[in-house]
């Protein structure tokens, strides 16, 4: 009696690779199509790519240019008005939603201040931020824990409100903010007169040519929006 015939096991396995690596590519082509339309609405980038080189240049400067910063530079609002004492402190932040950026960075915070307190004494080490927990935590105490005290301001009162901040490095900073008058608060501190830049980022993100870039740019923006981009330091 003739035995039938089998198929080999290899090829019953490489007829099941092939139909499943069809179906993970379908999924893929199905998922770019739903993908595409909800983040690049191409009919409304082609009709800027088609149209003339104004308009072009309009979109791409309201918001990637000029324009956005000055956008940005009109929401300003001081959180720490001057006031009579010549040794007052003075606080403006700009705060807006940049649609092109992440949801976790939201919103988007420029502050400058005159005459800040800052108070390293108060400054610990921390192996993730207070307020946003759990974010890259695995690398050791690489964040710091502001305590109350560790920034301040001369100031009668302030409006700052936490939810007006992003939930990382900023509302943990925000939270530690202290009102105290300038002699008392800078008892015993080096007095910085120059402008001074304060940089923070997390760790692995510091190494990173991509971050590194934007901090960069971020400066920047920062001395443009300020009007410091002639400052001698």
């Amino acid at each position: 009696m003739r035995a039938r015939s089998r198929r080999p096991k290899t090829s019953r396995h490489s007829l099941l690779w092939l139909v499943l690596a069809g179906c993970i590519l379908a999924v893929l082509f199905l998922g770019t199509l739903c993908w595409i339309p909800k983040q690049h609405p191409s009919r409304h980038y082609r009709r800027i790519l088609e149209g003339g080189s104004n308009e072009k240049d309009t979109y791409c400067d309201n918001h990637f240019g000029i324009g956005w910063m000055a956008h940005w530079n009109s929401t300003a609002k001081a959180l720490c008005p001057p006031g009579s004492d010549t040794a007052s402190s003075q606080m403006t932040c700009r705060s807006m939603n940049d649609d092109h950026m992440t949801n976790a960075s939201k919103p988007h915070v420029l502050c400058n201040a005159q005459k800040l307190i800052v108070n390293p004494a108060k400054t610990l080490a921390a192996a993730c931020p207070k307020h946003r927990p759990k974010y890259l935590c695995t690398f050791g105490e690489t964040y710091n824990r502001y305590l109350p005290g560790a920034f301040g301001l001369a100031c009668t009162s302030t409006a700052l409100q936490l939810e007006d901040f992003p939930r990382d490095h900023l509302q943990d900073i925000m939270e530690s903010f202290v009102t105290l008058p300038w002699d008392a608060a800078t008892q015993g501190l080096h007095r910085e007169g120059e402008l001074t830049l304060l940089v923070t980022r997390e760790v692995t993100e510091h190494a990173n040519v991509f971050h590194t870039l934007t901090d960069l740019l971020n400066v920047y923006i920062s001395l443009r929006m300020l009007n410091l981009e002639s400052h001698r330091r």
